[in-house]
């Protein structure tokens, strides 16, 4: 008769092959180690934190086995505890290169420096794009700025895309009463129409406008429509909008007057931004405080007028 450590213990007619890693049970196959699992309720996984006493371990044999789960169990520790270092640090990597945009979205080497790292003093060298005729200055990666700026070039419309800072200022005293982004602004779209509902919300302008709305009797529900999404329909809620100069001192930002029958894309060209354009919207056309610098734009029909032009150059300056 065979030794009873040598037949399976579950069915005891075959000789066994294997042991159960948890409570070293021994079967001879599949449907064995399944039916042992089944009425033991074992896991079949060994538990490293287990205490073993010393009698166990010197055991023949037993010893080199306890031994061997020891190392293993490190090992694994050690692998789990680098993997998790590296998902950390490809993870922060991703959230760098998603806050700056590439403008084209090319792929990039990401163990590279940055192309406006200077290595010499450890600075950054300010790259400036032109795009659409704007003059885009970029910001260094994981920089604030350069992480909201999601401006693109939507290839189904062949319109640019831009992210605008919007800022509501108070006329009388310059105060900032509230900001917002429009993620998505197309060039095409006019000035006046850049505040959308969301910022709209946000500035406080949709409920005064389907108050007036109602009160209107007279009007169609097209006409009501078409007051809810244009805040200058009335004389006295005409806003105006500002494009805020860079390369300006931060006490005393300077200003220029945005036509707002005209699209973006026109009144932007040839400006300077930082990342993205910011505009100031205000529902006086002066305003006093820190805002009252004001540069007003060059008419078409005065470019001829060289005094014109020379007067503008000097404003700006």
């Amino acid at each position: 008769m065979q030794d009873t450590q040598q037949i399976c213990q579950i069915c005891f007619t075959e000789p066994s092959k294997y042991k159960c890693p948890a409570c070293t049970t021994q079967t001879c196959s599949l449907p064995c180690i399944k039916l042992h699992k089944a009425q033991s309720q074992c896991s079949g996984i060994q538990d490293t934190t287990k205490y073993i006493p010393r009698t166990d371990f010197e055991k023949d044999g037993e010893g080199e086995r306890m031994l061997q789960r020891d190392y293993n169990f490190l090992s694994g520790l050690g692998r789990e505890l680098q993997v998790r270092k590296d998902d950390v640090k490809s993870k922060n990597k991703r959230i760098l290169q998603s806050g700056s945009n590439s403008y084209g979205n090319k792929r990039q080497n990401r163990n590279a420096p940055p192309a406006n790292y200077n290595s010499e003093d450890g600075t950054f060298k300010q790259t400036t794009l032109i795009k659409r005729g704007v003059n885009v200055k970029i910001l260094p990666k994981g920089m604030s700025r350069a992480f909201q700026n999601k401006s693109y070039f939507d290839k189904r419309s062949s319109e640019f895309m831009w992210t605008l800072e919007m800022i509501m200022v108070d006329a009388e005293n310059g105060e900032v009463l509230n900001s917002g982004i429009n993620w998505k602004c197309s060039e095409c779209t006019k000035v006046r129409d850049t505040i959308n509902d969301k910022l709209r919300v946000t500035f406080g302008l949709p409920e005064r406008q389907k108050k007036e709305a109602t009160e209107a009797d007279t009007q169609t529900q097209t006409q009501t429509q078409t007051q809810i999404s244009q805040p200058n329909c009335q004389p006295s809620e005409e806003l105006h909008y500002f494009l805020k100069m860079i390369d300006t001192p931060q006490n005393k930002p300077v200003l220029k007057y945005l036509d707002p029958t005209k699209p973006l894309g026109e009144v932007l060209k040839g400006e300077s931004v930082i990342e993205f354009p910011t505009l100031i919207v205000s529902t006086q056309r002066e305003i006093k405080g820190a805002w009252s610098e004001l540069v007003e734009p060059v008419e078409e029909e005065s470019s001829s007028d060289s005094g014109d032009d020379s007067s503008g150059s000097s404003e700006e300056s």
